[in-house]
C-alpha cells in the first residue's frame, strides 16, 4: 500500500480521502481485513485519533465494519448511496451564527439520538465508547484538549442508532463547532466536565436506559452551549440568536 504522508491541517480528512480511494479502487476485496489503527497511523505518519476519526466516517457510510477484538473489514459498499453532510455544512456556513445555531440543532437532535442508541447499542459499540473514554481520561491527565475525541464519542453514539443519516448530521454539526472551538484556548475544566458527562452517558447506554441517556445528552449540550455563550461574551460578540438553553428541558420526551 502506497499511502502518502499527511501534511494538511485537518488531518483526518486527508486520511479519509486516501482510505476511500484505497477501498474504491479495488485494492482490497470485500470481506478483507484492513491494517490495524496502529499500522495505518504509521503508514500515514499521523496519530491514531485521526485514523480512528476517518474510520468512524467510513463506517457511517457503510464502507467498512469494525469488530472489537477482530479488526476492521471492507464491506464492499461504495458509500455512494449513503447520506453525505456536505449540504448541511454549506447551510451552517451561511448561518448568521455559526456557533449558537448549530448548538440549537444539536440540542433538538442529539438527545433523541442518544435515546435511540440506548435501544440499539451492541457490545462492540459499547467497547468502542469505553476505549474513547479511556483515551479522554489519559489526555486530560496530560492537560490536553479532547476536542477530537469528543467528536468521536458523539459519532459513535450516532452510529449506535443504526441510522447513517444521524451520523452524517452529527459529523457536520461537530465539524462546524470544532472550527469555532479551535479559535478559543483549551479549557481543562470544560474538558473534564464533558468527560464526566460522557461517562454518565456511557453508563446509561450500557444499561439501555433510554430516559437517562436522553437526559444526560441534553444536559451535556446545554453545558456546551453555556460555555459557548460565555466565550462569545468574553470576546464582546453577541450570541445573535436565542440561546439553546431556552428550549424547555425535557420538551417532547415521551
Amino acid at each position: 500500500m502506497g499511502f502518502k504522508k499527511v501534511k494538511r491541517a485537518r488531518i483526518y480528512e486527508e486520511v479519509l480521502a486516501q482510505l476511500k480511494d484505497y477501498l474504491l479502487k479495488g485494492d482490497i476485496s470485500p470481506g478483507s481485513k484492513l491494517p490495524s489503527e496502529r499500522e495505518l497511523a504509521l503508514m500515514f505518519g499521523v496519530n491514531r485519533v485521526s485514523v480512528r476519526e476517518a474510520l468512524t466516517i467510513l463506517e457511517a457510510n457503510g464502507m467498512i465494519t469494525r469488530k472489537v477484538g477482530e479488526g476492521t473489514f471492507h464491506t464492499g459498499h461504495t458509500g455512494a448511496s449513503a447520506y453525505t453532510a456536505s449540504s448541511i455544512i454549506d447551510l451552517i456556513k451561511k448561518s448568521k451564527n455559526i456557533i449558537i445555531e448549530p448548538l440549537q440543532v444539536r440540542l433538538a437532535l442529539e438527545p433523541k439520538i442518544a435515546r435511540l442508541a440506548a435501544t440499539h447499542i451492541n457490545k462492540n459499540q459499547l467497547e468502542s465508547l469505553n476505549n474513547i473514554l479511556k483515551q479522554q481520561k489519559e489526555l486530560l491527565a496530560k492537560k490536553g484538549d479532547i476536542i477530537n475525541l469528543d467528536k468521536q464519542f458523539h459519532m459513535e453514539v450516532a452510529l449506535a442508532t443504526g441510522n447513517s443519516i444521524f451520523a452524517g448530521l452529527v459529523e457536520a454539526l461537530h465539524n462546524s463547532f470544532m472550527e469555532s472551538r479551535r479559535e478559543s484556548p483549551p479549557s481543562p475544566e470544560r474538558g473534564k466536565s464533558g468527560y464526566m458527562l460522557h461517562k454518565k452517558l456511557y453508563t446509561a447506554l450500557k444499561n439501555h436506559d433510554m430516559d437517562e441517556a436522553e437526559e444526560v445528552m441534553q444536559d451535556h449540550i446545554i453545558q456546551v452551549e453555556q460555555a459557548a455563550i460565555k466565550h462569545l461574551k468574553s470576546i464582546n460578540q453577541a450570541p445573535g440568536v436565542l440561546p439553546a438553553r431556552a428550549i424547555t428541558k425535557n420538551q417532547g420526551k415521551p
